[in-house]
């Protein structure tokens, strides 16, 4: 099921958060950031094949969803960008 995976993850990582408590370190820190950047990839593959609503399991997530939109967001630029004809990077290397 499509965002499973990255529910679980903010969910290991919410529950890690209250048991370190005062404690937290950068181990939970570090599970927060793996969600929300697989939420990221998710929007970017999303974005890659032309999915345009969010995963299911992501409603009632704010931060999930807005990670997911960024995803979404950088491929369409990417792809404006690119598909730009008088776009021309060669010049900037010199």
């Amino acid at each position: 099921m499509r965002g499973l995976d990255t529910r679980i993850m903010l969910a290991h990582a919410r529950i890690a958060a209250v048991i370190a408590g005062d404690d937290a370190g950068d181990e939970v820190v570090a599970g927060f950031i793996k969600a929300f950047e697989c939420a990221r990839l998710q929007g970017c593959h999303d974005g890659q094949v032309g999915v345009f609503t969010p995963p299911l399991l992501f409603r009632g997530e704010p931060d999930l969803l807005g990670w997911w939109q960024d995803g979404r967001e950088s491929v369409a630029e990417l792809a404006e960008v690119g598909a730009f004809p008088g776009c021309d990077d060669s010049a900037a290397d010199s």
